[in-house]
């Protein structure tokens, strides 16, 4: 603070590298998170994330599928059981114990349900990531191929507040 550099002047090509380096690694990080922001408005990942997306999702698709099978059979022993214990209704100890196989099935769809609210919500996750990363190509082959530096100035504007340039021979950066 307060201390000039000694730097003469910066080339803008390097200049240029080193702001997209940091656009780009932001915006992964944004992506990942899957939250929207400047940066993920111009950059994306490859097809391959996609594809993990895709695949992810399936399988979040096929263990709802699953639990909802199970809730399926365990609603079924639960008739079984409610009728089972009826039949027992004279005898409290034979009724009792039919009582402690409802109450854990009763627990088992309990839990299962609760899995599929947590696969919806990893599914809804991924859907937005997925969403952001497809939003996002149509930017990155504009920003590949841009040539005009007032545009890149522009874009820059609007993904980096600050740029710090520091001497390496007098600082470690």
């Amino acid at each position: 603070y307060g201390k000039k550099c000694g730097l003469k002047m910066v080339r803008r090509q390097n200049l240029d590298a080193i702001l997209v380096n940091i656009v780009k690694n932001r915006v992964y990080e944004d992506l990942e998170l899957g939250e929207q922001s400047p940066f993920s408005d111009f950059f994306t990942i490859d097809k391959s994330k996609l594809n993990e997306l895709d695949k992810k999702i399936k399988t979040y698709k096929s263990l709802i599928s699953r639990r909802q099978e199970e809730i399926e059979k365990c609603k079924n022993r639960m008739k079984y059981l409610l009728a089972e214990q009826s039949k027992h209704f004279e005898n409290p100890e034979r009724a009792d114990s039919y009582t402690e196989l409802i109450n854990d099935v009763d627990t088992n769809i309990k839990t299962m349900k609760s899995d599929i609210l947590g696969y919806e919500i990893d599914i809804s996750k991924l859907k937005k990531q997925k969403k952001l990363y497809t939003s996002v190509k149509d930017k990155v082959i504009e920003v590949a191929t841009l040539q005009d530096y007032e545009r890149w100035k522009e874009l820059m504007k609007h993904v980096i507040h600050r740029v710090n340039l520091y001497n390496p021979d007098k600082f470690s950066t």
